[in-house]
């Protein structure tokens, strides 16, 4: 009770003095100044096709120079980034935001499946989807891994189509 207590408290704390802690350590709250493009990359996209996107690999293209797309994508340290740093951002780059909400309803209905899973099957490994869905979510909240080449994407069509989730 007591490291409870006291656990509050620091937490109470340092919530409170966010910003003052990070300025006093020299970073702002995003640690990294990843989220500092996206309002940008978000603009391109709605001025570019916001229903259908660019196309599978068609935003991220240095090697076009001035006809690259993600030209004017810059961070505040001059960082020209290779990707959104989130997987949800360079998906609606490249299907667009019909593509991403798509995805999003097939996300929701993979998710309360596992849950579903879960619930019903009374074994120790009924929980490993739920972990999956999981893993895939946050990996892909401030890193992009859902279109590169990784696993995620696999991971992700092998939960959906997995016959003990449907």
């Amino acid at each position: 009770v007591i490291f409870l207590a006291i656990g509050l408290c620091l937490f109470f704390v340092i919530e409170s003095h966010t910003r003052g802690i990070f300025e006093a350590l020299g970073k702002d709250t995003t640690l990294s100044g990843r989220t500092d493009f996206w309002p940008t990359v978000i603009a391109t996209l709605n001025h570019h096709n916001p229903l259908l996107g660019f196309g599978v690999y068609g935003f991220w293209q240095p090697w076009q120079g001035d006809d690259n797309p993600a030209r004017y994508i810059i961070n505040a340290n001059g960082f020209v980034p290779p990707n959104a740093h989130s997987g949800f951002l360079d998906l609606a780059l490249e299907i667009g935001w019909l593509g991403l909400f798509l995805f999003a309803c097939s996300f929701l209905k993979l998710t309360i499946n596992a849950v579903r899973f879960a619930i019903e099957s009374k074994t120790q490994t009924a929980f490993v989807p739920i972990i999956l869905v999981a893993y895939i979510f946050i990996s892909n909240f401030s890193e992009t891994q859902l279109f590169s080449d990784v696993y995620i994407w696999f991971l992700y069509v092998f939960l959906a189509t997995s016959p003990e989730l449907n």
